[in-house]
């Protein structure tokens, strides 16, 4: 069956044409980057007060209720990298909205790159990329699923301008200051590496399965 606007278990947006997801598993901000990339998405990016509502409606009350002991917040898909102290998301869109803490973007701080959101009134901050790991939101761009493989067929006019340009997961290799940021690019770049081999393993078998199906058909 061909249909869904969403994969099962994604809530979508009608005023995105986005779908979302959240994860429950509290992890650091590279990882979830990474986790969100092995399914086609990247981390929550958020481009308007109707977006940020949605979000906040869906999922505030979820992250309050399982993450409490994790710090009540989730990861949002934006940061600072290298030293341009200007905040970028990870899927290249434009850094268009805010909503600070206290109506104003943070001080910048070396050791604090990374942007979370509270679910006590969902307020963006600035916090450590690496340490208290916590709960995020994956968010890709709405298509038609088959929901034997769950591939998106997104039709050409619905694809975005930049669906090439995103960003990839090894621009996460700039140091952050953190004394473990080696540890940290090393074990990156070996992520990329893996993947790289299972998006590449992953669509050799959905490419063989649909010719098997086109030659049962034919």
């Amino acid at each position: 069956i061909i249909g869904r606007l969403c994969p099962e278990g994604w809530l979508y947006s009608k005023h995105t044409k986005y779908c979302y997801h959240l994860v429950t598993i509290p992890t650091t901000f590279n990882n979830a980057q990474f986790a969100c990339r092995l399914q086609n998405a990247h981390l929550l990016s958020i481009h308007s007060e109707a977006e940020d509502r949605f979000i906040s409606d869906n999922i505030s009350v979820q992250v309050k209720t399982i993450f409490a002991k994790y710090g009540q917040s989730i990861w949002l898909g934006a940061a600072i990298f290298d030293n341009s102290r200007k905040y970028e998301y990870v899927d290249s869109t434009p850094f268009d909205y805010t909503n600070w803490q206290n109506g104003t973007q943070p001080i910048y701080k070396k050791s604090r790159k990374c942007v979370k959101i509270s679910s006590e009134n969902w307020k963006w901050f600035d916090d450590c990329c690496y340490y208290r790991p916590v709960s995020y939101v994956c968010k890709k761009l709405a298509g038609k699923y088959d929901q034997s493989h769950w591939k998106t067929i997104v039709n050409k006019t619905s694809k975005i301008k930049n669906n090439h340009n995103h960003r990839h997961l090894k621009l996460f290799n700039y140091k952050f200051s953190n004394e473990k940021s080696d540890i940290v690019i090393k074990e990156n770049k070996r992520r990329n590496k893996v993947s790289d081999m299972v998006a590449s393993f992953a669509n050799k078998i959905y490419d063989n399965k649909m010719r098997d199906k086109l030659r049962t058909r034919n």
